[in-house]
């Protein structure tokens, strides 16, 4: 009799933000394609859990925050892994990857730990933000026994039934029908890049909803958010939508917009992800640019950013000249490229 050949074992780690791991999502993705045999386990954050909603190239799921470390090491272990692939690395992925038995651990070269954990690693030099960190992921996956990893840089995301009712039914109680175009608004971000102002935004949404008044206007926001000024600003035709729930409601709301605006950060990414049309405000900032962390999904995508020679490679410094170039936006003109949007 022969035998059959064990499938094998790949971990895939990005523990790190929302956008980090939808633009990990190429590289998992192409990991399935070179292994379709394999079982394929995603280490992440459990926030950003729900992205991985119908995702058919994943096996296992595991959370950071599932188990206490010596206990989601034992975990890991039980796995029986032939692959660690660190697309994102700290002390505590280094320490885990270290321990996890796989045989081949991948992972950037970039801090000291790496040096020490990842015997397949590759010197990237990311900061130096020369392409796309979707692209830098991939690359990673050079180190795998393949001959050729071609760039594959889309991966569809999916919601529930439950999660479009819940956004329909939330339509219909703002009077908003299927034949008006909806313009998303996020004016808050995690605080990874810089962003405009809450009353930048709410200038931007006056200025759209005078000239394109058959548009609704939704800020959307997380419970988290500091959005109560937002509430005595809005006129009509302007709404907020506070989500407390799954990530995957505003999935699915951002189905249905016609445009969405907001900075870097991870929801933009999610409005890229859906197709819609998208204004995105970003800094000059070398590591922050749209050459590192641009968009994908959609092709319909405008970058706004400040006018200056930013000296920065890594992020603001209050001595900095420009350090308020933010406020030098021209709002009514952000508000003409978003009604090119809405014609």
């Amino acid at each position: 009799m022969g035998t059959t050949a064990k499938k094998q074992v790949i971990l895939i780690s990005r523990t790190d933000r929302l956008g980090d791991l939808l633009l990990s999502f190429p590289a998992i993705r192409k990991v399935r394609e070179l292994f379709p045999e394999a079982r394929i386990i995603v280490l992440i954050r459990r926030y950003t859990a729900d992205l991985l909603y119908g995702q058919s190239f994943i096996d296992r799921v595991i959370c950071l925050e599932d188990f206490p470390l010596p206990e989601l090491i034992q975990e890991i272990r039980q796995e029986k892994l032939d692959f660690f692939i660190a697309l994102f690395t700290n002390e505590l992925v280094g320490k885990i990857a270290r321990a996890s038995g796989a045989k081949y651990r991948i992972g950037p070269l970039s801090k000291l730990h790496s040096w020490f954990t990842y015997n397949k690693g590759i010197r990237q030099k990311r900061s130096h933000a020369l392409k796309n960190e979707a692209e830098y992921n991939l690359d990673l996956l050079k180190r795998l026994p393949q001959t050729e990893v071609t760039d594959s840089l889309y991966t569809k995301l999916y919601y529930g039934d439950e999660h479009a009712q819940y956004v329909n039914t939330w339509l219909e109680s703002k009077s908003i029908t299927e034949r008006q175009k909806v313009v998303l608004i996020n004016p808050f971000s995690g605080g990874s890049a810089k962003n405009l102002t809450l009353q930048q935004y709410l200038a931007l949404g006056m200025f759209i909803s005078a000239a394109v008044p058959e548009a609704h206007i939704v800020y959307t926001v997380v419970a988290q958010d500091r959005y109560q000024a937002i509430i005595p600003a809005l006129s009509a035709h302007q709404s907020l939508f506070i989500n407390d729930g799954s990530i995957l409601y505003l999935i699915a709301l951002m189905d249905r917009a016609s445009l969405y605006i907001g900075a870097s950060t991870g929801p933009t990414h999610l409005a890229a992800f859906m197709h819609a049309a998208v204004v995105a405000v970003y800094p000059r900032i070398l590591n922050q640019s749209p050459i590192r962390w641009g968009l994908l999904g959609s092709d319909k995508i405008t970058y706004i950013q400040p006018d200056v020679p930013c000296p920065q490679k890594f992020g603001c410094k209050r001595s900095c000249r420009y350090y308020d170039c933010f406020h030098s936006l021209n709002i009514s003109h952000i508000a003409e490229v978003c009604q090119g949007y809405l014609k």
